[in-house]
């Protein structure tokens, strides 16, 4: 992957999860040209995990996004938010997703909205040693909300082959 690296061979996608109280989580994915993902930066900079309110603005995220992007050397290819939080009104406000694109000129497309659907592919990423297939997912050390995510990641399927939500964030 490093030679991808190096030559900027790699789409860069920038997806938020946006909460009303909580910080927005955040996080930076490099997919490679063999659909290898690594996480390579996210928000918030803490324990997400017991995380209390959030005083941070739209604007302050604005900041916290084109810093990391400047710090990984390059914008976002793709951006995604999620479409429940991000599409909703705030009393008095806009949503989350206009104020950053008509204010700060940080365009959203909506997330993949699918429960099932988005178990099956964190499932298809994140592999499975028993049968060998090997993970598609990576992230780096200091991604650390990911790594304690991904660690406590679960699903159990149903008779049909279905999914079944254990966890949920």
């Amino acid at each position: 992957h490093q030679e991808y690296w190096d030559r900027q061979e790699y789409t860069l996608y920038n997806i938020i999860d946006p909460h009303d109280s909580r910080p927005f989580a955040i996080g930076w994915y490099a997919v490679f040209p063999n659909d290898d993902v690594f996480c390579i930066a996210e928000y918030p900079d803490f324990q997400f995990h017991g995380a209390g309110v959030s005083r941070l603005k739209p604007s302050d995220y604005a900041t916290i996004i084109r810093t990391t992007e400047a710090q990984i050397g390059k914008p976002s290819d793709v951006r995604i938010m999620d479409p429940h939080f991000g599409n909703s009104p705030k009393i008095g406000q806009l949503p989350v997703k206009e104020v950053l694109a008509n204010e700060h000129s940080l365009y959203y497309i909506d997330g993949y909205n699918d429960v099932q659907g988005g178990h099956i592919k964190v499932q298809s990423l994140i592999g499975d040693a028993s049968t060998g297939v090997r993970p598609k997912f990576y992230c780096f050390e200091h991604c650390f909300n990911h790594i304690f995510a991904i660690s406590h990641y679960a699903f159990k399927q149903d008779a049909s082959g279905k999914p079944e939500l254990m966890h949920k964030d």
